[in-house]
């Protein structure tokens, strides 16, 4: 399934049909196109209109379908009947390859499930097994690419803002469980826009690729980080006591202090602010990030190039 919130589509690609109305039928050579349901639901029949007629699946906003036939050439398996009125983006294999190269999150998902399809597939393939393991092994190695770029901030290589809410739901768990306690951390580079402003974006990508570098590497292995957007950056360390965790905080404050970005023939140094808040069971991540921002915004109002400890 795709999250259809996260996708982007036009209006020339966009079909509609009514309750009862057939989009796709089974044995039909007629492939040229795969559907994804942004609006209504459908269902998907074997033996439609015939004795022994069953439905084996209903689909539903964010499923897609057709994309066995589009991708593999052959015919389609099944018939999908409108279960009430619809809405749906129809991709042809030019418009599908441009369409999951933008997004990646959708692209995973989509391997991800046409990889369990071909894996289940009752097709025989008897004749063609060495072609089939290929495509099967193919398809994993793509899905392990889309899902690291569906996790990855492209410009840093550091996890994103989704991937790092999904991971930290897991680490806080884990950590509550075993009585540990939590820290999470917002960074903001002091006067990033006067490095975009004064040197240019191409130097001011340089200096958010290499603070990230260096964050990176001065954290624990089982440390969270993460681009949140724009100039700020998040931590979230389990394990340590506040006191252990503001030395942390400190260690990566003083090494983005010291790091010096050459760029072209450019020098570039910048000093960072942090805000820290420990994150209670009871309150959640969402509610810890806020107090951080909060720490945050005082360690700007107070010179910045320093860390606060949400009290």
């Amino acid at each position: 399934m795709i999250n259809i919130e996260n996708i982007n589509h036009n209006e020339s690609g966009t079909e509609f049909y009514k309750k009862g109305e057939v989009i796709i039928r089974d044995n039909d050579f007629e492939c040229s196109k795969m559907y994804i349901i942004i609006e209504g639901s459908a269902k998907v029949y074997k033996n439609y209109g015939e004795m022994g007629e069953v439905s084996v699946a209903r689909l539903s906003m964010g499923d897609f379908f057709g994309e066995m036939s589009l991708f593999l050439g052959r015919g389609r398996t099944a018939t999908v009947v409108a279960d009430e009125d619809i809405t749906l983006i129809a991709l042809d294999k030019d418009n599908a390859l441009d369409f999951f190269r933008e997004q990646p999150e959708a692209t995973y998902s989509l391997i991800s499930t046409l990889c369990s399809r071909l894996v289940n597939t009752n097709v025989n393939m008897a004749d063609n097994s060495v072609r089939f393991e290929k495509i099967v092994i193919g398809l994993n190695d793509e899905k392990e690419k889309f899902k690291s770029a569906a996790n990855t901030d492209a410009l840093t290589g550091v996890f994103n803002r989704r991937c790092f809410m999904d991971t930290a739901a897991k680490m806080l768990k884990d950590s509550f469980e075993n009585g540990n306690r939590a820290f999470v951390t917002m960074i903001d580079i002091d006067f990033f826009k006067k490095v975009n402003d004064t040197y240019g974006h191409q130097a001011g990508d340089e200096t958010l690729k290499r603070m990230a570098a260096v964050v990176a590497n001065t954290l624990r292995e089982r440390d969270l980080f993460a681009r949140y957007g724009g100039e700020e950056f998040i931590m979230l360390f389990t394990g340590l006591t506040s006191d252990a965790a503001q030395k942390m905080v400190e260690r990566v404050r003083e090494n983005i202090k010291a790091m010096e970005i050459i760029f072209e023939d450019l020098r570039i140094r910048v000093t960072a602010s942090f805000g820290i808040a420990e994150v209670v069971a009871a309150e959640g991540i969402e509610s810890a990030i806020a107090k951080a921002d909060e720490a945050l915004y005082e360690a700007k109002q107070g010179g910045r190039d320093r860390s606060v400890f949400y009290n």
